[in-house]
């Protein structure tokens, strides 16, 4: 650069026109010297990003430049998005960047990563008139509920996915791999999945992530009656207006904590599941959350499941005699400008000679915006008919009242919708509740006692 400054500074060649005019000679060298600061400042190289074609050609993005290089991450713009060499030429959010979870991913997106995680912490209390012999009859205390962190993208293909979620730390006190699954989508809107995951079929509460439920948590009829999550393979379609799911798996709970990985600890021989989802209006989006934002037009759901366990032959072990178990559940959604209601229904059956089962659970909730997509109330009812036995097999208890119902009220305070928000609820349980479950509040009557009553907060940031 400095032989360039030289050569102009210095004699030219001689030409018909005679010496050159002085005057233009500084014009050309002040001219240099602004190029050369600016150079050495950056400047150049930023505005390169809206110079426009000539300017890229200069960089050497010479193939289909279109203003800018913004198309041309690692296609003569350097190997990374908006590679530094060339003054951020290339739009970094194609590459990376932040849109519903942190990102990494190649322009052909054969290859990406995902990272969204989740924080919930707040404050339980229990109040039990008689509770069990050497219990307090007030528990109550600070709980870290949930840190989630999911790991998902694409590998070899857009069309080959893969979701892990890792719970680091829970109220439970246990660390464990939640989910994790592979997963192909097919052109025709077909989706198989293989490994650990959420039933997706039976009870749209499991269905829905926790981040995006009315209440602190899921119900107590959730709790009773849930598959959880399986370890099997799925396969779903769907389309406009219609979603199915059929899956074969090792028995509900089967990825669950507690279970061993090996095919040899499951209490089943096999199990099936399945469902229909039907969206009479709406958009599909709107079933992934039970609230309803002001600004989202009517939404209408109904859905249909089934499930059945053959429990494990061969053996004696007492966890196993299931015989044939049997499920069934239905469901209704409306949501739409700040309102929202679901209904389900859900029955067991058990063949087991010497626990026979049929049981059956009702939930009603609802929802209403008093200030748009910031404070919400909410309520919910619950209704099970044990049939005498909370379950079958190993962990069935007696039940003195066959017969629960209880009753929620509630609000959200949304700051940044489900990403930041703050959820407070009263629950009361009308009759014995005679299985604890304390991960959502609920700890085990005395036979004969009612009036359990249940507060709970939560604080939760998703990201």
């Amino acid at each position: 650069m400095a032989a360039a400054v030289a050569g102009l500074a210095g004699p030219r060649p001689a030409d018909a026109a005679g010496a050159a005019d002085p005057a233009e000679l500084a014009r050309e060298i002040a001219a240099l010297k602004q190029r050369l600061e600016s150079l050495e400042n950056g400047e150049l190289l930023l505005a390169n990003h809206n110079s426009g074609p000539a300017a890229c050609e200069d960089l050497g993005c010479s193939a289909g430049c279109d203003g800018g290089c913004g198309d041309l991450c690692g296609d003569g713009c350097g190997d990374l998005c908006g590679d530094a060499l060339y003054g951020g030429c290339c739009d970094c959010s194609e590459c990376a960047g932040y849109d519903d979870g942190y990102y990494v991913r190649t322009r052909d997106g054969a290859f990406s990563v995902r990272l969204n995680g989740a924080l919930q912490t707040g404050y339980f209390g229990n109040w039990r008139h008689d509770p069990p012999a050497g219990e307090d009859p007030f528990e109550g205390g600070f709980v870290m509920r949930r840190s989630t962190l999911v790991v998902s993208g694409t590998a070899f293909s857009p069309s080959l996915n893969y979701f892990v979620v890792l719970q680091p730390i829970n109220s439970g006190g246990s660390d464990q791999l939640e989910e994790a699954k592979v997963y192909y989508g097919f052109e025709n809107g077909a989706l198989i999945q293989v490994g650990r995951f959420r039933d997706p079929s039976f009870l749209r509460e499991l269905d829905v992530p926790l981040t995006n439920i009315l209440g602190v948590d899921r119900s107590y009829v959730h709790t009773i009656f849930s598959t959880g999550i399986l370890e099997g393979i799925a396969l779903n379609q769907q389309t406009d207006m219609l979603r199915t799911f059929f899956i074969v798996h090792d028995g509900r709970g089967s990825g669950g904590p507690g279970r061993g990985a090996d095919f040899t600890t499951d209490n089943s021989d096999i199990a099936l599941s399945g469902s229909v989802d039907i969206k009479l209006f709406g958009e599909w989006a709107q079933y992934g959350d039970f609230t309803s934002w002001c600004d989202e037009e009517w939404a209408m759901f109904i859905g249909a499941g089934a499930y059945w366990e053959r429990g494990e032959t061969g053996d004696d072990v007492p966890a196993n005699n299931l015989e044939n178990l049997t499920g069934w559940t239905i469901d209704w959604t409306l949501e739409g400008h700040g309102v929202n209601a679901f209904v389900s229904a859900v029955g067991r059956h058990g063949d087991n000679p010497t626990q026979p089962l049929d049981q059956f659970g009702f939930l009603a909730q609802g929802g209403v915006h008093v200030v748009p997509d910031a404070f919400e109330l909410f309520t919910r009812y619950e209704y099970i008919d044990f049939d005498g036995l909370t379950d079958v097999g190993g962990a069935a208890v007696p039940v003195s009242d066959s017969s629960l119902s209880m009753l929620s009220v509630g609000f959200n305070r949304y700051y940044h919708r489900q990403g930041a928000k703050i959820t407070c609820e009263v629950m009361h349980a009308f009759d014995t509740v005679p299985v604890a479950d304390p991960f959502i509040g609920w700890l085990a009557d005395s036979p004969g006692q009612d009036g359990q009553t249940v507060f709970r907060s939560q604080l939760q940031l998703a990201f």
